[in-house]
């Protein structure tokens, strides 16, 4: 019967700890895309440990597009017609690649190829 007891008092003992812990995770609601009713994609949340920019760059007529990370690369399209890969730990960009026309889609991942679409349909 002893062996029994075991499990359970340890999961009575682990979940106690997790109830009376001071290290709370909080984590916003999205119930919209770009999470509220504007479209903004900001919360009022404070990121625990504190979070600090690695590396930041600026990129033409913006980035519309969500950017995609795929083995330590960021790939991304813009409104100016490329879509870059970058380095996601040091920001260095490893290529570019100019399209016929406004990259506003998330680019797609798969299989060891990036496949984009841009305005115009090509």
């Amino acid at each position: 019967m002893k062996k029994n007891v075991k499990p359970f008092l340890s999961i009575i003992v682990l979940l106690t700890v997790c109830l009376l812990s001071n290290n709370k995770t909080y984590s916003a609601t999205w119930r919209a895309f770009q999470g509220n009713q504007y479209r903004t994609g900001a919360v009022n949340e404070v990121a625990l440990p504190p979070l600090t920019p690695v590396w930041s760059d600026w990129y033409g007529n913006g980035i519309v597009s969500s950017p995609v990370t795929y083995k330590n690369y960021v790939y991304f399209g813009t409104r100016n017609g490329y879509v870059f890969a970058l380095n996601k730990y040091t920001g260095e960009e490893l290529w570019n690649y100019s399209t016929p026309d406004w990259v506003d889609s998330t680019l797609c991942a798969y299989d060891g190829k990036i496949y984009v679409a841009c305005r115009n349909g090509d």
